[in-house]
């Protein structure tokens, strides 16, 4: 939510939807509401690319034909022992409201250029 605010305060357009359920949800109401958008950025705290929400929206948008390009923000695989708050462990993982608009602005840049 915090990324999605600064990206808005940017000229950034910004929605978000909370799909904590990937088994259970209404597919045309998200196919409407994702149509609207001509980026998604997904966000997960568990690892990227390991079959997660990332595959999940991956396949949903490329199924469905919809013209939004993608970008899964998430923990790259490996083990970590970091001590600290949650906040700095999440920084230092990439997933922290700093790393998060970071790399929102550097992918939404990269095609609106």
């Amino acid at each position: 939510l915090n990324a999605a605010e600064r990206l808005a305060g940017g000229g950034f357009s910004a929605g978000v939807i909370d799909l904590f359920d990937i088994s259970d949800f209404d597919a045309e109401r998200f196919h409407t509401t994702l149509s609207a958008y001509p980026a998604v950025i997904t966000l997960e705290e568990g690892f990227r690319g390991r079959g997660g929400v990332d595959a999940m929206l991956f396949e949903f948008i490329a199924r469905n034909g919809l013209p939004c390009r993608m970008f899964n923000i998430g923990v790259e695989g490996g083990y970590r022992f970091d001590l600290g708050s949650r906040l700095e462990l999440h920084e230092k993982a990439g997933i922290g409201p700093d790393s998060v608009y970071r790399n929102a602005i550097q992918f939404l840049k990269s095609f609106t250029q």
